[in-house]
């Protein structure tokens, strides 16, 4: 004969309620009771975190150098064509006198007082330059892009300028009439016609 026997809660006092289950709580659940994917994304958080911590701690990268040829006389014929490590760089006084700097990257370079007479500077990316008093006598200045170039003082006469883009760039007046007497041509990359980035006269 079988009795039934009821089986009662404990009292209420005895129930602990699971804290995971609690709304202010975070279960925070060992490594065994986590999924094999909630591991693994643990795994990688935490990897990335002290990634971060170790980059912070690491000194900054050195600034690039700047390359300086300030005086110098040895760029005489000089090869320095198809260089994209001269911008900025500082050429104050130097003589690059029949140096050929064609297709280089001279942005924002310093070269006031410098002599580039008879010097190729083709295609020559040239905006920002500090060009005052800097002797471009003869030299080969077709294409080049001179936009925002400060040439006040510089000499250009026998200047070859065909294509050249001398947008907003600083000219004395002098210099920008004689130079408008022989310009022609447009600018490949900025697609500015000469006369028109010097204001000349129609």
């Amino acid at each position: 004969m079988f009795t039934a026997t009821a089986f009662l809660p404990p009292p209420s006092g005895l129930i602990r309620p699971s804290p995971c289950r609690a709304p202010s709580v975070v279960c925070m659940r060992t490594a065994s009771q986590r999924s094999p994917a909630a591991a693994a994304a643990a795994t990688a958080a935490a990897a990335l975190t002290a990634l971060s911590l170790v980059s912070a701690a690491l000194p900054p990268p050195p600034a690039l150098a700047v390359l300086s040829f300030d005086h110098d006389t040895a760029l005489v014929g000089a090869d320095l064509s198809n260089r994209s490590d001269l911008g900025g760089a500082v050429f104050t006084k130097a003589n690059a006198s029949r140096a050929d700097v064609h297709g280089s990257d001279l942005r924002g370079a310093n070269l006031e007082k410098a002599q580039f007479t008879d010097a190729d500077l083709h295609d020559s990316r040239m905006e920002g330059i500090l060009g005052t008093q800097t002797k471009f006598t003869r030299a080969n200045l077709r294409g080049v892009t001179l936009g925002g170039a400060n040439l006040v003082g510089a000499a250009l006469d026998g200047a070859d300028v065909t294509g050249a883009d001398f947008t907003d760039a600083l000219l004395d007046v002098r210099v920008m009439l004689k130079l408008c007497e022989r310009a022609e041509g447009m600018n490949a990359v900025t697609g500015v016609g000469t006369r028109e980035s010097l204001g000349c006269m129609e």
